[in-house]
């Protein structure tokens, strides 16, 4: 008869409706791993340049301390002969002052 169903109405009709959730949440659940398995190799490839990048500045940090070494070495020098410069002209002027 019409009123006389082998299951239950409630039954088929959540039976459908689950199956379309369920590929929903399976097809969001496959998208998510395969975004975070994408993230995380980024996140690899992220690290990786950091700790490549982070070598070269500190070579060159070390590279401007070394020139700066030298510079300061170098400018000592100057200032010694400089000052050297300046008492030989002293004593020259006071030459050429005795001597005129």
């Amino acid at each position: 008869s019409f009123l006389q169903v082998s299951q239950p109405i409630y039954e088929s009709r959540s039976s459908g409706r689950s199956a379309g959730v369920y590929g929903v949440m399976t097809q969001m659940l496959e998208e998510f791993e395969a975004e975070l398995k994408t993230m995380q190799k980024e996140e690899v490839d992220g690290q990786e340049s950091y700790k490549a990048l982070a070598a070269a500045k500190e070579q060159e940090i070390e590279a401007g301390k070394k020139k700066l070494d030298e510079m300061q070495a170098e400018d000592a020098g100057n200032a010694k002969a400089l000052s050297d410069a300046k008492e030989d002209l002293a004593l020259t002027r006071e030459q050429r002052s005795a001597d005129v």
